[in-house]
């Protein structure tokens, strides 16, 4: 009920076209309000930016996964070579010898 009152207050002293009070008022409100979109509109711009940064950011880190990916790959196959590769010469040459023993025999 109260803040009808005061709404009712406000309405009368903006209809009056006379009223410098109402005129001022109204300008300080438009001023607020234009004050207020503007700084909404300049966070958004920076929102926008930062959003950029952060797409070009995860695109980097997808790219660089992919390397490591890769690289990883190669050296799991490197160190099973490592850790293989001696004894299975050995068995090759040894099936080898054997091979041609039993051939030319």
């Amino acid at each position: 009920i109260k803040f009808d009152r005061q709404i009712t207050k406000a309405r009368a002293e903006y209809r009056d076209p006379q009223s410098s009070k109402a005129l001022q008022r109204l300008n300080e409100n438009l001023t607020e309000a234009s004050t207020i979109m503007r700084a909404n509109i300049d966070e958004i711009f920076k929102r926008g930016e930062s959003l950029e940064s952060v797409g070009r950011k995860a695109n980097d880190l997808r790219d660089e996964s992919k390397k490591f990916k890769s690289m990883t790959s190669k050296l799991s196959f490197a160190t099973m070579i490592q850790k293989y590769g001696v004894p299975v010469v050995i068995v090759l040459v040894i099936l080898l010898i054997v091979g041609f023993k039993f051939w030319k025999s």
